[in-house]
């Protein structure tokens, strides 16, 4: 912000310094070669005056003595080199060149005489106080409606400024819906949209962060009341068939905790700002298939793998991917029959990589295909067959889409060619 009053406040002296010249500009365009012109005129007929009266140079030099004596002038004998030759061509064609206008400051020829002459107010003549006091009033009336152009610039800077500092306060005390003004007189720049870019980041932050928590209290009751209602039962119980019994719901729900700690761990982990992915170069036609071979012994379901490609290099994160890869499949084999389709073409520029599933369910309503990325997201429908076996926890996508953002690409739902659901990576090369 400072360097913008730094540059607000240079060209501000840059704008006076060129207004200045620009004046000075015009007003010698506009008067100064009249009043040359006028003063060439009278001062040419004075020296034809002094001609008429007499034909001997000397006193027609005496007569243009008397006249700079009348003015308050000067008259001497000038060099040829203090004119350029054109100023010396017009002197000698017109007999008067008058170079200031303002000072009097011409030349002037005698016939029948060879030298040239100067005329000149002195230096101490009232005209020229007078002249400098206009130039200095002249400046100063510029210097003042740039100040007052300044003056009403600030004003309405600080008005806006006093708003943009309202919404922050209000922000600040809580009001997540406070927002910059948005009319275009009441921006400061790209501030106010800035502002309310931010304000809107943190407002879904907060409430994804109310939800998220909302949502880990609710998954964490069911397996807690579980352990706490084994436990009970468990210290009551004296047959050794169900001791085990209860010992083995107790090892499961543990599991299950530690699974879904896991995973909030994972998101987290992800949505921090400061994560960095480490990428390195692999061939990814092969790692695919080699992470698809183990997961088909964690499942009846077979998974057939295709690919246009015979070879195609990748740089990923290669936890990352198979984390992402690891829970499409995983979901896939919750809903599908018999088949998860897995795909993966190339042309040149992205990599494309399709799971498809050959679920007998209703789908994944069109409406819910965005939210179902969302963490702890749920969907009531014939596709969920029983939320405690196939439902997870909802951070299974929400991991996906994490993971594949962060390689720069998209992860997309729609209908599979199969009926089931389809998801996509797009992954960019470049």
């Amino acid at each position: 912000m400072k360097s913008q009053f730094f540059k607000l406040y240079f060209g501000l002296i840059a704008s006076a310094l060129f207004a200045v010249i620009v004046l000075q500009s015009i007003f010698l365009g506009i008067w100064g070669d009249a009043q040359d012109k006028l003063f060439s005129q009278q001062f040419e007929a004075y020296r034809k005056l002094a001609i008429t009266l007499t034909d001997r140079p000397q006193q027609q030099i005496s007569h243009m003595h008397a006249l700079a004596k009348e003015m308050g002038a000067e008259l001497s004998v000038a060099e040829e080199d203090e004119l350029f030759e054109k100023e010396l061509q017009l002197l000698r064609e017109k007999g008067v060149l008058v170079v200031n206008s303002d000072e009097a400051l011409s030349y002037f020829l005698i016939p029948k005489d060879s030298k040239i002459y100067r005329f000149q107010y002195r230096e101490n003549h009232p005209l020229l106080d007078q002249l400098s006091l206009s130039t200095d009033l002249t400046l100063i009336a510029v210097f003042i409606a740039l100040g007052l152009v300044l003056g009403a610039w600030v004003y309405f800077l600080n008005a806006k400024l006093v708003a943009l500092n309202k919404a922050a306060e209000r922000l600040a005390s809580g009001d997540l819906g406070a927002r910059a003004p948005k009319a275009k007189n009441q921006q400061v720049g790209q501030l106010n949209l800035s502002f309310n870019l931010m304000a809107e980041r943190i407002e879904k932050l907060i409430e994804s962060h109310k939800q998220l928590s909302n949502a880990i209290a609710h998954e964490l009751r069911s397996p807690i009341f579980r352990l706490q209602c084994q436990l009970d039962m468990l210290a009551d119980e004296h047959s050794a068939e169900t001791r085990a019994k209860y010992i083995k719901g107790l090892d499961e729900d543990v599991k299950e905790l530690s699974y879904l700690v896991e995973e909030l761990l994972q998101h987290a982990k992800m949505e921090n700002a400061q994560y960095r992915i480490q990428r390195e170069p692999q061939e990814i036609v092969t790692w695919l298939l080699q992470s698809l071979q183990g997961l088909q012994l964690e499942s009846e379901i077979v998974i057939r793998y295709s690919h246009s490609e015979e070879a195609c290099q990748y740089s990923f994160d290669c936890a990352l991917m198979q984390r992402a890869v690891q829970n499409i499949i995983r979901n896939a084999f919750r809903y599908a029959k018999e088949l998860i389709e897995v795909s993966l073409q190339s042309d040149g520029q992205a990599i494309f990589i399709h799971f498809d599933d050959d679920d007998d369910g209703e789908g994944i309503p069109e409406d819910q295909r965005e939210a179902i990325f969302h963490p702890f997201h749920r969907i009531d429908s014939a596709r969920s067959r029983n939320s405690e076996e196939y439902g997870g926890y909802g951070l299974g996508l929400a991991i996906v889409r994490q993971a594949i953002e962060l390689h720069g690409g998209e992860v997309n739902l729609s209908e599979s060619p199969s009926g089931g659901a389809r998801f996509s990576f797009y992954l960019p090369l470049k």
